[in-house]
């Protein structure tokens, strides 16, 4: 993947577009891992007083990762 590199990720193609954002296919480029990365402009942000409900995506992202380590960690 050839694109724009923050950090240790590169992103590359777009997935997708929200109104306020775009999905970009990401890389972390030392591990190898590939991600969906959600990409949203501050200024959009602002601009549309959006800022709650992105508070509350975030929130409910991060209950879902919780949700998936603790069934990770459940015997078989």
């Amino acid at each position: 993947m050839v694109g724009k590199a923050i950090g240790h990720y590169e992103h590359g193609n777009t997935l997708g577009r929200g109104r306020y954002s775009k999905y970009k296919e990401t890389t972390d480029t030392q591990s190898g891992t590939k991600w969906a990365v959600k990409m949203v402009l501050k200024e959009s942000v602002a601009k549309h007083d959006i800022e709650k409900t992105f508070k509350r995506e975030i929130a409910f992202m991060r209950s879902l990762q919780r949700d998936v380590e603790e069934r990770s960690t459940l015997p078989s």
